[in-house]
């Protein structure tokens, strides 16, 4: 979440919905079951690319995952415009996701070479335009697509590392309305409050777009101590996301006609720091005989999120000119997995994969701008493989915990840093989802 404000004491709010529609942290949201730091399948150029390093030959890595998830929110208390209680609300949106590697040898028998793209990030929703969040958002999407290159180096038989550099596009939209109603309000002494709230007629509207680059760079360690044993290691850098665009408000013809001569409608330019978090993980293997059992963690430092940077120039009315600061309520997280897999044949595999996301966004400080749930993954993948090509098709149920909101209160003369300063979202959310993918891979022999 981060707020123009005005006159400093109004503030335009720009929620973000949080929920990950496309993969956030790519360790969720992509992947078949076979996917993590030891494997080297579709997603190895994001888990760990060392672990493309046991080939000789050219090979070709692809995977395309679609989720299809929905969210509800049933806001507590009574519309003021009916007295009657909330209408629940919801979005349905499928999110497509693809990601492609291909490595190849060099002149030296240790040394390969590596180029592949993914998406390290991605939040997104689409709330209805009448929904009782339409003041944090509307339509939301923080979209960000890498492309890396580099090498990756085999000193020994059982041991890869590797190294990677590129850059990281990222872009944002963002439409949210802006109460009027309030604004005005606040133009007023305490107390002399002449408009009605979140009153229909005094509705406005904010649409912001921006695009930018950032510099990333990864790491990687693929080791096999044992036959019956393997280790990998990826970590994940992005440099904090710059991105540059526009914004414009459009004011309420019902509040321009009761107040002639005060211009509500300022565009101008904006500029976005996004802090990228890092991403580490790392995944134990045990070969069981046919059986396979795969422990694996990933870290982040979503703290670093709390801060988001503004700044907006060339506007006109100039009143949200300058530098704009942000606090959201975000912590470090994490998540944990196991994987299951079972070697029906030389040309047949199959795997489980269970994993448990746990909120970053804490319990006190939730609602529709930063939404996050506690998630339960559970995904069931079958390969078939030949000399040369390997196919995969995967599904995944991801269950997340219903969130009963009661401390997200709207107090328009609060500071935002108490956490008031928001249009009620107490309530209850819920949301559901489905991952479907397909992978492949083809090694020229």
């Amino acid at each position: 979440m981060y707020c123009f404000p005005f006159h400093k004491r109004f503030w335009l709010s720009i929620g973000l919905c949080l929920f990950f529609l496309s993969p956030n942290v790519h360790a969720i949201t992509t992947g078949s079951a076979f996917s993590g730091p030891v494997n080297d399948d579709g997603v190895s150029i994001y888990w760990n690319p060392a672990a493309l390093g046991q080939e000789k030959n050219l090979a070709i890595n692809f995977e395309l995952n679609t989720i299809f998830a929905q969210v509800s929110y049933l806001r507590t208390g009574t519309d003021p415009n009916t007295n009657q209680a909330y209408d629940e609300v919801s979005f349905a949106l499928p999110a497509p996701d693809f990601t492609f590697s291909i490595d190849g040898p060099t002149p030296l028998a240790s040394l390969r070479w590596v180029l592949g793209g993914f998406s390290p990030y991605a939040i997104g929703g689409l709330w209805p335009d009448d929904g009782a969040q339409r003041f944090f958002s509307k339509k939301a999407l923080i979209f960000t697509y890498d492309l890396s290159t580099g090498v990756i180096y085999r000193p020994i038989k059982n041991l890869s590392l590797s190294l990677l550099g590129g850059v990281t596009y990222g872009q944002l939209e963002q439409n949210n309305s802006i109460d009027f109603g309030a604004f005005a309000n606040n133009l007023l002494p305490p107390g002399a409050d002449l408009f009605a709230t979140e009153n229909p007629l005094l509705e406005g509207a904010m649409h912001l777009e921006a695009q930018g680059w950032s510099p990333s760079a990864s790491l990687g360690v693929w080791w096999a101590p044992m036959k019956w044993l393997r280790l990998g290691f990826g970590f994940l850098w992005i440099r904090n996301l710059h991105m540059h665009g526009l914004m414009n408000v459009e004011t309420s013809q019902e509040l321009e006609d009761n107040l002639p001569g005060l211009n509500l409608r300022p565009e101008g330019t904006l500029d976005l720091t996004y802090p990228m978090p890092y991403h580490a993980h790392g995944e134990i293997e045990l070969e069981l005989g046919p059986w396979s059992l795969a422990p694996f963690y990933q870290f982040l430092n979503r703290h670093i999120q709390r801060m988001v940077v503004g700044y907006v120039s060339e506007v006109e009315p100039d009143f949200i000119e300058g530098q704009q600061l942000s606090v959201r309520g975000t912590q470090d997280d994490w998540m944990a997995g196991l994987r299951l897999g079972y070697k029906h044949n030389s040309t047949w595999r199959f795997a489980w994969r269970g994993v448990y996301d746990p909120s970053y966004i804490p319990d006190e400080s939730v609602h529709p701008g930063n939404l996050d749930f506690n998630m339960l993954e559970n995904v069931f993948s079958a390969q078939w493989q030949s000399l040369s090509a390997t196919w995969i098709v995967s599904y995944a149920y991801l269950y997340f915990q219903p969130l009963n909101v009661t401390n997200s209160l709207f107090n328009l003369r609060a500071g935002l840093e108490s956490g008031l300063s928001y249009p009620s979202a107490n309530g209850n959310y819920n949301a559901s989802g489905h991952r479907f993918t397909i992978g492949f891979r083809w090694l020229f022999r």
